[in-house]
């Protein structure tokens, strides 16, 4: 007869198959809080379409202003595709979801299925570009390559692409078109008279805001520097899922580990707990 102690190990398991499989263990991505933000909260769209229609409001006051003599250039909305006009939160949540880094090659999958859906008020933004007789001119960082997949998007989504001059303009269209958008944005500037700039990034805005060095204090120095135009003439929507603001944290010192990344980021929080200082 078994004794009560060689009972026990065999009373556990019958518990345990009773109550079924173990629950998966909860996520723990670190990109959890900020995907599940882009994705989920009623928070996003309201400051999203609160941006836009701020824009809006903007582009009014614009054309209404006066412009110097001889000056005949139409006037033009310069915008940012990712995160600016498409949302690509799904691609994100696919990744955390599966648990797999980001991969060029699954972006480039993404980009080419042109599935993308806008960001609330986009679309009405941009129609009200086009009643108002306004351009709108799209610099993306998206490849070059990747040209025709992107406004096969855009056009799905109803919005026009200007074929000449061009409308969209992608990272290396041209060789001396890198990462800074700089030379894109003076391109336009050549035939058009940019009213408003709308994106997500700094760089949507100002140039060398991603050298080398250059670490987030610097970075809100430029800010400051244009303080006049934040919400008058450029407008930032919100992206915490990645951005130029994520390489200043370790001032775009290439080469780091993720590791070392995370640990950048870490060390860089302010922190403050309202406590007395310490003697």
């Amino acid at each position: 007869m078994a004794s009560a102690k060689s009972l026990v190990p065999a009373a556990l398991l019958l518990t345990a198959a009773a109550c079924g499989p173990a629950p998966p263990p909860t996520p723990s991505h670190p990109a959890l809080d900020a995907v599940s933000w882009t994705q989920l909260s009623a928070e996003r769209e309201a400051l999203v379409r609160g941006i836009y229609t701020s824009a809006t409001r903007a582009l009014d006051v614009a054309l209404g202003e006066h412009r110097p003599a001889g000056d005949a250039r139409p006037p033009a909305v310069v915008l940012d595709v990712d995160e600016t006009v498409l949302d690509n939160a799904p691609f994100e949540a696919a990744l955390l979801k599966s648990g797999a880094p980001f991969d060029p090659a699954l972006w480039n999958r993404w980009v080419d299925a042109a599935r993308a859906e806008p960001l609330p008020g986009a679309i009405g933004f941009l129609a009200h570009c086009r009643d108002a007789g306004v351009a709108t001119f799209f610099i993306t960082n998206r490849r070059a390559d990747q040209e025709e997949a992107t406004r096969r998007n855009l056009e799905r989504l109803g919005i026009p692409v200007l074929d000449e001059p061009d409308g969209l303009l992608m990272r290396e269209e041209k060789p001396e078109w890198g990462r800074d958008k700089a030379s894109r944005r003076a391109q336009v500037a050549r035939t058009h008279h940019i009213v408003l700039l709308i994106g997500d990034d700094l760089g949507d805005f100002l140039p060398n805001v991603t050298d080398a060095g250059v670490d987030t204090a610097r970075r809100r120095e430029r800010v400051a520097e244009h303080a006049q135009l934040w919400g008058h003439r450029w407008f930032v929507l919100p992206n915490p899922l990645y951005g130029s603001w994520k390489g200043a944290l370790w001032g775009f010192a290439r080469g780091l580990s993720e590791e070392e990344r995370r640990r950048a980021q870490f060390d860089a929080l302010h922190g403050d707990t309202g406590a007395p200082p310490a003697e």
